[in-house]
């Protein structure tokens, strides 16, 4: 009897090119044009599904915080509460607990495929090489073959139900492929480096500023901010990089307590320390120790934070500030829009105050409980344009494309990396339906990142003479030069052009970005004034009857529409500096 020969991601082990009887155990191990034409086996077949993944995670990320806090507070003899270490490791946590449970329910949903017949190879991979440095860094991690071949390596080990063998393979650091990729040095950052050089001997370690930024955003913003409270500036960087340890194989063999009902949760009980970050093991009281003697001079009854998602060394330092204020503040679009949203829901409940793009504790969502609500603050998009801009002499149609990364990474109402081929057939669907005339004068933008590289020959081998705009350069530039701008995706893009004056229609399906229930009726109106549409070929056929798109635009009713829309999901922020400086002062005098 033939064995089959199972393959687990596009990692490339050199002795797979003798085997036969090939199969594959998802469509990850595909590139795109292949995703296109096979169809998904993959396990979520709803997003009712998907969403009781999202939930069971919720619950089961506050059970192993419980027991990583004890573990970790004996580990480094302190004494740090919930709200240090649901601040300082609650997001990646959770995003963690999603990849893991997708890579389990992998195999899990297709173990009666994998039966005595079945067999595969392992690569022999060192823990030195696959174990993140920072919990900021380990998102990219999740992105990459040779992670996640590991990773499901890990579990095929320990159900032990599928033959392995185990060879040498050729590896990369990816700490250090990733690190070399997100901390390049521009010509902003070298200005910014040289201000924060300067301004730090106007520093006192004596004095408790009323606000500081965690990290660089829209500094016409933060001036603004600071002169409201009469402070110096004060910029808040990096401290000096540090000396990663070796890895301490004893501590990452150890247990966590978590009381088990499944498999997947033995799993995790029992391989969960291993996967840490290095800075929550190895790495703590190195970063501990220079942060105590960096941060000395950057004490404030308030820290302003655009994203969590910072680097390991700062974010330590604003979880030990324990009687300041985080303020958080929305990162992108989509929030308080999507049904469900893991990134909305933890950094409200680990702020004290979040700062919305203008919707109120109404559209919160539904997993968030009452007391997390109240920390919902009305705000504006302070990175956004607000200026309107004259399209009237412009002429070209810009088609803005997102990208997923090949490999699932959190569960959410959106499209992702299982569902982005429904996506881009949309998108070539879309280009199909249009006529002569429409497409001379279409670009179609792709996504600086390029996770999917060969989305642009896909689209080039379908359509020759289509023009594509790489990506290379700032899409802001590009926009303000376009007759009409589409966009298939709930994302922050259409709330920037929609705030520029912009003409732009959008198109997703329903069924897979779902709309939470109070934020719906928003979703009918933009569909009633006809800038929405579910389905690519309603969108073609718009542009192909409206070829007076700057007419089209400003009707009255239509720019009332939009305008109220606008309010809820990208304010324009009058008085509202006014209102977070009054609700500061009044949590001071309180």
């Amino acid at each position: 009897m033939k064995k089959n020969y199972l393959k687990t991601t596009k990692f490339n082990i050199q002795d797979e090119n003798k085997t036969d009887n090939l199969r594959y155990l998802g469509d990850w191990c595909f590139n795109l044009e292949k995703k296109l034409k096979v169809k998904s086996d993959y396990y979520l077949k709803s997003q009712d599904k998907k969403e009781e993944k999202f939930k069971y995670i919720l619950k089961l990320k506050d059970r192993v915080l419980l027991s990583l806090i004890d573990n970790l507070n004996n580990r480094h003899n302190i004494n740090k509460d919930l709200s240090y270490w649901n601040f300082l490791i609650g997001p990646w946590l959770i995003q963690f607990l999603q990849v893991l449970y997708d890579r389990w329910l992998s195999i899990e949903n297709n173990a009666d495929n994998y039966k005595n017949d079945t067999y595969t190879i392992l690569g022999n991979i060192p823990e030195e090489i696959i174990t993140p440095d920072e919990m900021h860094t380990a998102k990219h991690f999740y992105y990459h073959d040779l992670w996640n071949h590991f990773i499901y390596g890990e579990i095929i080990k320990f159900k032990n139900q599928i033959n392995f063998e185990i060879r040498s393979v050729k590896l990369e650091n990816l700490n250090q492929k990733i690190k070399s990729r997100l901390y390049r040095t521009n010509l902003k950052k070298k200005i910014i480096n040289k201000i924060f050089f300067f301004s730090k001997l106007f520093y006192s370690k004596n004095k408790t500023n009323k606000i500081i930024f965690s990290s660089d955003l829209h500094y016409i913003f933060q001036i603004k901010l600071f002169l409201k409270f009469k402070q110096f500036p004060i910029f808040l960087n990096l401290p000096p990089n540090y000396s990663s340890n070796e890895i301490d194989k004893n501590a990452r063999r150890e247990k966590i307590d978590i009381e088990i009902s499944n498999g997947f949760e033995e799993f995790v009980s029992f391989n969960f320390l291993k996967y840490l970050p290095k800075s929550l093991l190895e790495n703590y009281e190195t970063i501990e120790k220079i942060n105590a003697k960096f941060y000395q001079k950057f004490k404030s009854e308030n820290y302003f934070i655009p994203q969590l998602e910072i680097c390991d060394q700062l974010k330590f330092f604003l979880a030990s500030q324990e009687r300041s204020n985080k303020i958080l503040y929305q990162h992108g679009g989509a929030y308080g829009f999507l049904n469900y949203h893991y990134r909305e829901l933890i950094e409200i409940q680990v702020s004290d105050y979040f700062l919305t793009f203008g919707w109120d504790r109404k559209n919160a969502q539904k997993y968030l409980n009452e007391k997390d609500k109240k920390k919902i603050i009305e705000f504006y998009p302070v990175h956004l344009r607000n200026k309107k801009i004259n399209t009237q002499s412009n002429d070209a149609i810009y088609l803005i494309l997102d990208e997923f990364p090949n490999y699932f990474y959190e569960y959410h109402s959106n499209y992702d990396a299982h569902t982005y081929r429904l996506y881009f057939q949309g998108i070539l669907d879309f280009i199909s339906n249009l006529d002569e005339t429409v497409k001379e004068k279409l670009i179609v933008r792709l996504y600086p990142e390029k996770h999917n590289e060969d989305a642009h020959k896909i689209l080039k081998n379908k359509f020759p003479w289509l023009k594509i705009d790489y990506g290379n350069t700032d899409l802001n530039k590009k926009i303000i030069k376009s007759k009409l701008c589409i966009i298939a995706n709930n994302s922050t893009t259409f709330l920037d052009t929609f705030r520029s004056n912009i003409p732009t229609i959008l198109f997703w399906d329903k069924k897979i970005i779902e709309s939470r229930k109070s934020c719906e009726k928003y979703l009918e109106l933009l569909s009633k004034i006809g800038v929405y549409y579910d389905n690519p070929e309603s969108a073609a056929l718009f542009c192909n009857n409206n070829k007076n798109i700057y007419k089209w635009w400003n009707d009255k009713k239509r720019k009332l529409t939009i305008k109220d829309f606008l309010r809820i999901f990208a304010n324009d922020g009058n008085n509202n500096i006014d209102n977070l400086y009054k609700i500061l002062n009044s949590e001071k005098k309180n």
